[in-house]
Parts: structure tokens; C-alpha cells; sequence
């Protein structure tokens, strides 16, 4: 047998050997690399006999002695291990527990043995004959463009993808203008909200790449005075935002999204929000020194009391000496009254005592409230019950609520917490009751570390720094104190419109969508005092996903806002819009050959006239495409005629790309008997060249369709565009990596400045980043060469650049242009290398079946199928014989014991009951043989070449899946 033979003989072997296993370690496995002494081996399996003695288990005991035996028995007759060595394997192989059937395996290995092992195991340990498959020549692919990057090994016939990189090079299209009011809210790296006025660049901003946000570097801050703004205001989700005119927003478009200066904008264009901010933040360590007091204990008082009456001292001339009446001394030494520190040292100085050493011992410190070390959960939410209905005075908390269930749930709390005095009592004229929090002390340290709850200007700073659990109880708090809940969703409103700013970030931080607006209140008694009319500002939850990550992480204390929020019916709220312009869609279904009729109930989006929540997106949109990939891998190639209509294709599209009329075409897909070969050889070119090109079109638009619907970008509609007129300052940021950031919710462009000179450097850091990752990889030694690839000059730039190593470089063996800089750009690798790679196993074998395709589709020298296969070998047809190693057929030969009639049949899976049909008697197994070697040793009767294909190339899953795996190149017809 040949190379290609014995290694699926190898293979096979390994196979059975790893499906082995025993019922203990009782499973010997043997390696002897060429020119060791049997001797020696001999004598340590006779000491391992010995030892094996011990062994407690019966059954085990006896099987791993009697594997010694045979494998002593058989290295009896081997003088010299042969020049590759040889690996023994013995055990007992019985499936059974209890029953012994102890067999010996001997492999002679394709390669040189390196090792000397013994190892006894319940499997045969086969790592070192495993590693001989490998194939010894492994050569390097390097795709690069400015986007992406992708390194792969090409090992044999098998692809081995082992990294794939998206680069942050920003892309030079149009740039953005300044600028934003000086009040447009934005969220920094850390989850800091601020306005543009105080923003830290040191800090970065929230942006969004590759549709997800992200932290980005804030590289420069621009201002200008401007008088003359928009305040743009979307439908829903409601935000707004103040800017210039000639500032740019990203918008919908049919090739994705593109960018808008403000005054082109019209109520009812769509602009990007976003829905989710990915801030995790840190739980937040907090160091408090907590004052203490100065108490005498009660021995110290006993004390006092017994020197007292052992001078002789009445408590009426120590009550003149204090300064005090004999009553308050008799009610101190009773335990019942207090008198001051300072009266206690006149008192033991009085009495002949050492202040210091009595001081020392008798006077106790203790601390006037406690406090946690961090900023946990429980005190988050105590912070935003605070800051929602909460008041505070020189040596109190006041917070009102008309729940007497929730007022005690907080006040249980903050006694927890605090360990101070916690009041909750009724205001029977105002119908409400009162939660009061008592002590100097700790109110100062509460003012000093979150002073803005009680400006209530923004939202804790050690708050927004905090994980998002911190930030969702803080939330709780909040909407227990000045939540409102609905059937429809959950409303918070107040005075603070920058407060509610940054609550409605804090949200989308939790991955909730809200609306934000302005809210008019009508004149109402509001703790106690009349007040008139004023302008709130209201946060509105009524998105269906919304609702339900609300659900999940917010959790009031008010049982009644609790039951609400459970039982909200989602039927009546809205959804966000996933951002995808239909028409844009449409397009690219259409390059895939799919229409509006492959997709049910969408074909107002696809005019965009109406928009689609993600998950009727996900459903109608992505589901289809995903089938479409699947019809297309799996599509029939033997008939023409289906062949076009699953691709979508006319017979006069393919008529003007092969060059002729439609009515050859017709008869070529209508009528059997029309036989014209190199018609139908060009139009079976195209049909599969389009069908390769479609797949590779249909996975990158899934690709690019799942990101969109696991990203964090939404469509909202402009509701209306107010012009202001107002000197103040106009801010915009330079944020080179993504060129936008998020502000009051809303995706922008960032500064006017171009970033020609940022962009190369990102490049080159890029580049430099590739680099180190191909010198990691492809500077093993077995690496044979390396081939550099990618569309356009990028490739040859990165080449002359210092970015590979001398190693690396001195295997390059070729630079290959590609379209495509991922996986598929790999396989085009293969098919454009031409004489670069022409000796491998994986172009030969390309090259191999191209031919055997193109033989078929013209009716030429080659066949498929067992049937034809066999009856061309018996004529000594075939040339080179062709077969799948996926095959695991067997071919069995069955013998009649009465009749003695004989009959041989091709099985897969199990052997059925054959009966014979002469005279109806079961008949037996005679012979039964593996179908590849069985067709192999025919083809070696006959002179014919023999080929295994492997099914890890597009073409050999193709030959296996389409043609059964078994084929023929032809000598003659």
C-alpha cells in the first residue's frame, strides 16, 4: 500500500486503541524507541510482575498479570526494535465487568519513537503516536488590512485559525464640527457624569465601537463662544440636546449609518441613541474616623463611691465642691443621673486620686455612631431614599413618606448601618409619617463624603464610581421615594433636572431605556408649605426589554411598588427600534438571493416606513439569513436547473455571463438527451463561483446583522428642532480611537480637527501589534514558510515597515492580494498561492478535485458512486481512485451454510440479517473487510493510484457530502 494508505491504517488503529477502555488500570501501554536494549525491558515487566502481585483487586490483579505474560511472551522473539521502534498496547478489552479477554496490539510507528515508557492505565496512553499525525511541514498565513487581522496555520489539509484581531484605527471619513452647550451631560471612562464644562479628559468618555460602547481617550478639549443653538428632542426614547448647527449625528442610512450636520435635520429623521453604557465600575472603600465619648464606667463610679465613704466625705460637701446639688451626686452614685467629665475629674482629684492613672482605668471611649467601609448596597439605597424625600438639620435626617411600612424598612436600615438613634413617628395634620436619623456627628461625616445628597445637584460621585449593583440599589432608594408606578412603566420626577440627568445615565448604565423630559406640576402642598406651580423633570421607563432588566435589578422596599412593578403588563409598552435601515437590508438579502418573500411581515421595513424592535429582528430578519446559509451549504449541485433556482438566478443572467441565448440554457436544464459539455461546463463554473460568493456574502451580513443586535445603538425619531438664541459656550472633544462619543444619550461626532497624524500612529501601533503576534507564532522552527495577504497596499506597507523579525521575515515565500482579511480570506490564500504552495497536501488535493468536478460536468473521464466506482476498477478503468477518509463503511461477505450461495454487499452502521434467496436460510458472515481498503487493494490490482481525501477543506466536505464520497479519474471511457 502507499504513504496515503498506511497512515489510514495508522489511523484507524489509533481510533480503536482510544475507544478502548478497562475497568481499572489494567490497560498496559509500551513504548521502545529504536535501538533499546529488549533486555532491559524484559527484565523491568518481570520486576512490574512482582509488583503487580499486591494489586488488592482480584479481577485487575489478574488481568494486568496476564498482559505482562503476553507481552513477555512476545518480545521473546525481538532481538533489535525496528529503525521507527515499536509501541505494544495489552490489556483486557471486555466490555463486560467481569469477563477477561486480554489482547496485544503491536504498532509500528510511521516515525521515530523518542521516548521509553510503561505506563499502566485504565486507556491505552497514546499522546506519542497522536503526535505523529501532525504534519511535519506547518506553514504561516499573516492577512492584514487597517481594520482587522488574521493569523492562521496551514497544517496538512486543515486550517487552523489562531487569532483574529479588530483593530481601533479610526477610519478617515468626513470629520465632525463643533460644538455641544457647555450643560450636555456625558459619562467618563470610570462612569464620572459630568457636563462638557467640567469634563476631565484625564478620565476619557463613553464612545461607541464596533456598535458597543466603550471607554475612549479624550485627546483635546475645544471651546468657542456661540450664540445661536438647536435643541434637537426625539420622540422616543424623549432626550435632548443642545448644539451648534454644523455639529454632526450619526443617522440611519442605507449603507449603515452616515453623519448629519444638525441644521440638515427635520422632525421625523431618525438619529443613533444609545440603550446600554458599559460601566461596570468598583465598589468604593470608605475610611471614616469616627469621633468617640468619654464615659466612666461603673466601677469607676463604684470606686468613687467607696473612697467617698471610707474618708468620710458626705455627698453634700462633695455636691458643693462640684457645684451641684447633694441630690444630683446621690442619683450619679446610684447609677440613675450623669454629671460631666470634667465634674468626675474634680471629683477623684478631690478625693486624693491620680486623674491620669484613674483616667486610664475606669474612663471608656465610645464611639458615637458606626459606619460601613464601603459603599455597599444597603447604604447606597439609604442615600437615594435621602435624596428623594429627604431633609437635613444641624443634628437630624427628616425623610417623609406616607408608607408606614417603608418608613420602618428604613429605619431599620439605617439603625443597622449607623447604629444610632432612628425615630419613625406619625404627623397625624399632614397624613404622612416621619423617618428621623439623629447625630451630630455622623450627619457631618454624611455631608462631607456625599454632599451632593443633599444639594441633590447630582447623583454621589462615589456612587457613579461604584458597580452597577451599588447603582441599582441606589436607584431603589430613589424610586421607593419618589417613584410613581403605572400599568404602563415607572415614572421618577423632581425639581433637580440635573439629578435626573444623571439617573437617566445611571439607567442606561443597567441597561435600561428612558425618556427624559420636562414635566409641568399644578400647584399643591408639598411638606407642609403652599407652593406654585414650577416645571419638573420626569424620567419615564416604559420600554418592554427595560421593564424587564428593571425587574431584575431594581428591588424597592415599598411592598406596593414592588407588587406593581411585578405585575406590569408589558402589552401596553413600547420597544426600542433596532437601528438598521430596511432598505440597506433589502439590498444585501438581494446579493444573496434572497427577496421580500424570504422574509414574513417585513415589508413596510424594508420601505422604511416602519421600524422593528430587536426581537421581531432577531425572528424575521436574522433567523431567515441564518436558514439561507444553511440552504446554501447544503444546496444540490447535480441538477443545473435546481441548482439556479436555489441561488436565485435567471437563465438570462447566466446567459450574458457565459455568452449565448437563453434557449441553449433551457434545453441544457430541461432536456436529458441535449448533451453540450462545454456549455454546461461554463455554466456550472459560474453557478458554483456565485455560490461561493454568496456565502461568503451571507455570513459577513450575519456577522455584521448579530453585532448590530447584540450592540448597544438605537433609532429614535426627531420630534422637533427649537432654535435658541443665547451667548454661552460651545464644547466639543477630539476622541481619535472612535471618533464619537455619547452625549445626553445621543451618538456624536466628535471635533472638527482632522486626525490624519493620530490615525497614522494608531496605525502604527496597529501594525506593531500584528507584528509581535506573527513573531510569537511563526518563528517556531516548524514553520516552513509564511505567506502575507490582504486587499490593497496595507500588506506591503506593514512589510517594509521593522515590524517582523528577521526569523519571520526570511520565510516569507510570498505576498498574495486578497479581498477579504478573515477566514475566507485564508482559503483565498490557497487558491491564489499558485507556485508558491503547489507541493502541498492541501493544493494537491484542490487541484485534484477541481479536476474530478470538471471531468463530471462535462460528462468526461471521471464517475462516482461505489457501483460505478467498482464495475470501472474491475475493467482497470480508473486511474486514480478517489475516497473520502470520512467513510466507515465495510464490505461484507455473506456465505448460505445449507446452499453454500455467496453474496457480497456494502454496509454502514450495524450488519444486518441477510437471508438467502435461493433456499430462505440465515446466512453467515464469511469475510468481512473495511470498504477502503477493500476498493484500495483493487485499484492496486489494476495499477490505479490511490487518493484519500480529507473532509477538512471546503472541497473534500463537498466530494464526501455531494458525490458519497467515492470517485474515479478515468484512463479511458
Amino acid at each position: 500500500m502507499g504513504d496515503a494508505l498506511e497512515n489510514y491504517e495508522f489511523k484507524k488503529m489509533l481510533r480503536f486503541l482510544s475507544s478502548i477502555r478497562g475497568q481499572g488500570t489494567e490497560l498496559i501501554s509500551i513504548y521502545i524507541p529504536p535501538g533499546y536494549n529488549i533486555s532491559e525491558l524484559a527484565n523491568r515487566l518481570r520486576a512490574e510482575y512482582s509488583q503487580a502481585e499486591n494489586i488488592k483487586s482480584k479481577q485487575t490483579r489478574k488481568n494486568v498479570l496476564g498482559a505482562i505474560e503476553r507481552i513477555l511472551q512476545a518480545i521473546k522473539g525481538i532481538t533489535k526494535p525496528p529503525k521507527n521502534g515499536v509501541a505494544i498496547f495489552c490489556g483486557n478489552i471486555a466490555n463486560q465487568p467481569g469477563a477477561s479477554n486480554i489482547k496485544l496490539f503491536i504498532v509500528h510507528p510511521p516515525k521515530p519513537i523518542q521516548v521509553q515508557i510503561y505506563r499502566c492505565d485504565s486507556t491505552f496512553f497514546l499522546d506519542p503516536l497522536l503526535e505523529m499525525l501532525e504534519p511535519d511541514e506547518v506553514y504561516g498565513i499573516l492577512l492584514i488590512d487597517r481594520k482587522e487581522a488574521t493569523l492562521a496555520y496551514l497544517k496538512g489539509k486543515r486550517i487552523e485559525i489562531i487569532q483574529h484581531r479588530d483593530s481601533f484605527v479610526p477610519s478617515k471619513h468626513r470629520a465632525g464640527g463643533q460644538c455641544l452647550h457647555l450643560d450636555t451631560r456625558v459619562m467618563q471612562g470610570d462612569g464620572i457624569i459630568t457636563n462638557m464644562a467640567n469634563l476631565d479628559p484625564n478620565r476619557g468618555v463613553i464612545s461607541v465601537s464596533q456598535f458597543q460602547t466603550t471607554p475612549s481617550e479624550v485627546e483635546r478639549v475645544f471651546k468657542r463662544e456661540n450664540d445661536e443653538w438647536l435643541e434637537v428632542t426625539t420622540k422616543y426614547p424623549a432626550r435632548s440636546i443642545i448644539t451648534t448647527g454644523e455639529h454632526w449625528f450619526f443617522v440611519p442610512s442605507e449603507y449603515g449609518f452616515s453623519l448629519k450636520q444638525a441644521w440638515d435635520l427635520q422632525p421625523g429623521d431618525d438619529v443613533l441613541l444609545v440603550k446600554n453604557i458599559r460601566v461596570e465600575g468598583e465598589r468604593q472603600r470608605i475610611q471614616v474616623e469616627i469621633p468617640v465619648k468619654k464615659k466612666l464606667s461603673t466601677k469607676g463610679r463604684e470606686t468613687l463611691v467607696k473612697r467617698r465613704k471610707k474618708l468620710g466625705i458626705s455627698q453634700r460637701k462633695i455636691g458643693e465642691v462640684l457645684g451641684i446639688s447633694q441630690v444630683t451626686v446621690s442619683k450619679f452614685e446610684l447609677g440613675k443621673g450623669k454629671i460631666s467629665l470634667e465634674k468626675i475629674r474634680k471629683f477623684v482629684e478631690y478625693l486624693g486620686i491620680d486623674w491620669e492613672e484613674f483616667e486610664k482605668k475606669y474612663v471608656e471611649n465610645i464611639p458615637l455612631f458606626k459606619f460601613p467601609h464601603e459603599l455597599s448596597p444597603d447604604l447606597a439605597r439609604l442615600l437615594g431614599y435621602i435624596t428623594g424625600d429627604g431633609n437635613v438639620e444641624n443634628e437630624r435626617i427628616r425623610v417623609y413618606d406616607q408608607d408606614l411600612q417603608t418608613v420602618k424598612a428604613y429605619a431599620e436600615l439605617a439603625r443597622s448601618l449607623f447604629g444610632v438613634n432612628v425615630i419613625v413617628r406619625k404627623r397625624d395634620s399632614r397624613g404622612h409619617y416621619i423617618l428621623e436619623i439623629y447625630g451630630k456627628e455622623l450627619i457631618t461625616t454624611l455631608k462631607r463624603l456625599f454632599p451632593e445628597v443633599f444639594s441633590r445637584k447630582e447623583v454621589p460621585r462615589l456612587i457613579q464610581l461604584s458597580d452597577n449593583k451599588v447603582v441599582a440599589a441606589y436607584i431603589s432608594g430613589l424610586i421607593d421615594a419618589e417613584g410613581s408606578i403605572t400599568d404602563r412603566g415607572i415614572s421618577i420626577s423632581m425639581v433637580d433636572k440635573d439629578l435626573m440627568l444623571d439617573v437617566s445615565l445611571l439607567l442606561l448604565r443597567l441597561g435600561v431605556v428612558n425618556s427624559i423630559r420636562k414635566k409641568r406640576v399644578k400647584p399643591s402642598k408639598i411638606r407642609g408649605s403652599r407652593v406654585s406651580s414650577r416645571e419638573q423633570t420626569e424620567i419615564l421607563i416604559t420600554d418592554k426589554d427595560a421593564l424587564e432588566k428593571l425587574k431584575e435589578t431594581i428591588t424597592p422596599l415599598n411592598k406596593k411598588k414592588l407588587d406593581r412593578l411585578a405585575k406590569l403588563r408589558r402589552e401596553k409598552t413600547r420597544t426600542s427600534q433596532i437601528w438598521i435601515c430596511g432598505r440597506m437590508l433589502i439590498n444585501l438579502a438581494r446579493e444573496i438571493g434572497m427577496n421580500t418573500m424570504d422574509f414574513k411581515t417585513c415589508s413596510n421595513f424594508f420601505r422604511n416606513e416602519k421600524h422593528m424592535s430587536f426581537s421581531v429582528f432577531k425572528k424575521a430578519i436574522i433567523e431567515p439569513i441564518e436558514n439561507r446559509i444553511k440552504e446554501l451549504e447544503n444546496v444540490d449541485i447535480s441538477s443545473t436547473r435546481e441548482f439556479r433556482k436555489v441561488l436565485g438566478l435567471k437563465v438570462e443572467d447566466i446567459a450574458k455571463v457565459v455568452g449565448t441565448s437563453v434557449s441553449p440554457i433551457y434545453r441544457l436544464e430541461k432536456d436529458p438527451r441535449y448533451r453540450n459539455k462545454e456549455l454546461e461546463k461554463r455554466v456550472r463554473e459560474y453557478l458554483l463561483a456565485e455560490r461561493d460568493r454568496m456565502l461568503i456574502k451571507a455570513k459577513s451580513t450575519l456577522k455584521f446583522l448579530l453585532d448590530a443586535y447584540k450592540g448597544d445603538l438605537i433609532r429614535a425619531e426627531i420630534k422637533n428642532i427649537r432654535k435658541i438664541h443665547a451667548p454661552g459656550l460651545a464644547i466639543d472633544l477630539a476622541v481619535p480611537k472612535t471618533e464619537c462619543f455619547v452625549a445626553n444619550g445621543f451618538l456624536v461626532h466628535n471635533s472638527s480637527v482632522r486626525f490624519e497624524r493620530l490615525i497614522e500612529i494608531a496605525a502604527h501601533e496597529w501594525f506593531k501589534k500584528v507584528g509581535e503576534m506573527a513573531n510569537q507564532y511563526f518563528s517556531d522552527s516548524k514553520i516552513k514558510g509564511v505567506i502575507i495577504g490582504g486587499p490593497g497596499p496595507t500588506k506591503n506597507y506593514f512589510l517594509n515597515g521593522d515590524y517582523l523579525n528577521h526569523m519571520v521575515r526570511n520565510k516569507i515565500v510570498g505576498i498574495v492580494d486578497t479581498s477579504y482579511t478573515d477566514e475566507f480570506g485564508v482559503r483565498e490564500v490557497l487558491e491564489k498561492s499558485g507556485e508558491i504552495m503547489k507541493e502541498l497536501a492541501v493544493v494537491k488535493e484542490k487541484r485534484l478535485l477541481d479536476r474530478f468536478i470538471k471531468e463530471i460536468s462535462r460528462d468526461g473521464l471521471a464517475t462516482y458512486g461505489e457501483k460505478e466506482v467498482r464495475q470501472a476498477l474491475f475493467e482497470g478503468r480508473v486511474d486514480t481512485l478517489l475516497i473520502s477518509e470520512d467513510l466507515t463503511w465495510e464490505r461484507i461477505k455473506f456465505k448460505c451454510p445449507q446452499c453454500g450461495y455467496e453474496e457480497e454487499v456494502t454496509v454502514r452502521g450495524e450488519v444486518p440479517r441477510k437471508v438467502c434467496p435461493k433456499c430462505g436460510s440465515v446466512m453467515n458472515i464469511e469475510e468481512r473487510q473495511d470498504l477502503i481498503e477493500e476498493l484500495a487493494k483493487l485499484a492496486e490490482e489494476t495499477g490505479a493510484k490511490v487518493e484519500l481525501i480529507s473532509t477538512e477543506t471546503v472541497e473534500g466536505k463537498q466530494f464526501y457530502e455531494t458525490f458519497g464520497g467515492i470517485g474515479a479519474l478515468l484512463r479511458f471511457k
